[in-house]
């Protein structure tokens, strides 16, 4: 059963748009700082496929970053004619404490802490001999989250983040850079 998701669409329309406005801004430095600018993408794990994330978190204070995330991870299941699809598509804002420049640890790993307060929306499918089905069901979410990058110059980082809202990731993993 084919299904217009022209919510979706627009949804990663205006993430895109925010990510393309974010090159203009200057980012420097080791972690956030008032007026940086990161952009880190990945992946996850879930019970729901491997998801794929990206964000962009800006430098609003020397330890605070606020900004946009979207993920989507999908799964199928086949077997014996059955075929069962299962997919979710979250849209976040991401708000971070930067607390590594109050710790005695080399400047290159930024430690922080936040929430994540998201919409999500799930899609299920299925085919089998008493005919196709579609769901689709959605959520707000609120979600706590604690991470650490280790940045290998100013402008890239390795990302390592556990939690979240919706149950569908439990650890990120991914590449941070400085625009």
């Amino acid at each position: 059963m084919i299904k217009n998701h022209t919510n979706h669409e627009k949804l990663l329309l205006t993430f895109f748009a925010v990510v393309a406005l974010s090159f203009a801004s200057n980012a420097q430095g080791w972690g956030p700082d008032n007026g940086t600018t990161q952009l880190s993408v990945g992946v996850g794990t879930s019970g729901w496929g491997v998801p794929v994330f990206a964000d962009v978190q800006f430098g609003v204070s020397e330890f605070i970053t606020v900004g946009p995330r979207a993920s989507y991870s999908s799964k199928t299941y086949r077997s014996q004619g059955f075929k069962y699809n299962a997919s979710v598509f979250t849209l976040a804002a991401v708000g971070n404490y930067h607390y590594s420049r109050h710790l005695n640890i080399p400047r290159e790993l930024d430690l922080y802490g936040g929430l994540e307060l998201g919409y999500a929306v799930w899609n299920n499918d299925w085919d089998d001999d008493f005919g196709p089905y579609y769901g689709e069901t959605s959520t707000i979410y609120l979600g706590l989250r604690a991470g650490v990058k280790y940045f290998f110059n100013p402008n890239i980082a390795a990302m390592l983040e556990v939690g979240g809202g919706t149950g569908t990731s439990g650890a990120l993993i991914g590449v941070t850079f400085g625009l």
